[in-house]
């Protein structure tokens, strides 16, 4: 009951700063049992991005369109990193038909985890075409009060599937002052669901966040100075931010730019706020 109340409060209570830091402090505290504090603690930092000006920083909001991120990352790296675009929809009527000419991702590009995979000369059937005029009346904002995301305009953008493959594991660089310091790994993501983190020397981390289970470990990629030294560009803009990479261990491709990770929402295993220290003391270091 005291969830669903507070999802009621997240929807329709004020769209003010005072309401969404009210909100973000009681979620907090409903899901790690403590305040938080101004210390250099993983969620701590992240409630912090929330709820101060630095949510609001327009560069921040600018790359939490996933549209708009690659026209900032056309200012800071080599096209060859990023994802070309298929077609962009602004409204439901520009998507409703699309031709479906090669292997393709559809998703929104004010949203998070939504996404639909097409073969070439697929249709977008009724099922599709709902899920995708659901994702117009969304707003990532709504779930946990993440500001960056209040006024983004709904659009869809379609991609080609990054090296084919429907099931990518997701290298995701938590980044500190402009330096990558963790390396998360997210895999089987729609089976078994897992992930494993790494210090950039690729030292394993036995820590896992959320509902996740960790994994025994990946040998190094070859090209992980690459990513690291790609991941350093791009994030020295932020004080902090989670850049998502995708590598064969031959090419490389950037999928997104993450300011405020899973809302600070997310508790660590195994150890709890012992773990989240562990985590937070090579983050932060």
């Amino acid at each position: 009951i005291k969830r669903l109340i507070f999802k009621i409060g997240l929807k329709y209570l004020p769209k003010n700063k005072l309401f969404d830091k009210i909100l973000c402090l009681i979620q907090f505290i409903m899901i790690h049992k403590r305040f938080p504090t101004s210390k250099k603690i993983f969620n701590d930092m992240i409630y912090k991005i929330k709820t101060t000006d630095m949510i609001d920083d327009p560069l921040v909001v600018f790359t939490s369109d996933k549209e708009y991120c690659k026209i900032f990352l056309g200012h800071v790296v080599e096209k060859k990193y990023i994802v070309p675009n298929l077609f962009i929809a602004n409204t439901f009527p520009e998507i409703e038909n699309y031709q479906v000419t090669q292997n393709c991702i559809i998703k929104p590009t004010h949203l998070a985890s939504k996404c639909i995979f097409k073969k070439k000369n697929d249709i977008l059937n009724d099922f599709d075409k709902q899920k995708i005029k659901n994702w117009f009346f969304q707003n990532l904002y709504y779930g946990h009060r993440e500001r960056n995301y209040l006024h983004l305009r709904p659009k869809i953008i379609v991609e080609p599937i990054i090296f084919n493959n429907e099931n990518l594991i997701d290298f995701k660089f938590f980044c500190y002052k402009g330096k990558p310091r963790i390396i998360m790994l997210d895999f089987d993501k729609f089976t078994n669901k897992s992930r494993v983190f790494y210090d950039a020397e690729w030292n394993k981390i036995d820590v896992s966040l959320g509902k996740f289970k960790i994994n025994n470990g990946f040998s190094k990629p070859k090209n992980l100075d690459e990513m690291l030294g790609l991941s350093e560009r791009i994030s020295k803009y932020f004080e902090f931010t989670r850049v998502d990479l995708y590598t064969n261990e031959n090419e490389i491709f950037v999928g997104e730019l993450t300011h405020t990770h899973a809302a600070a929402t997310q508790k660590f295993i195994p150890d709890g706020l012992n773990s989240e220290k562990k985590f937070s003391k090579i983050l932060f270091s």
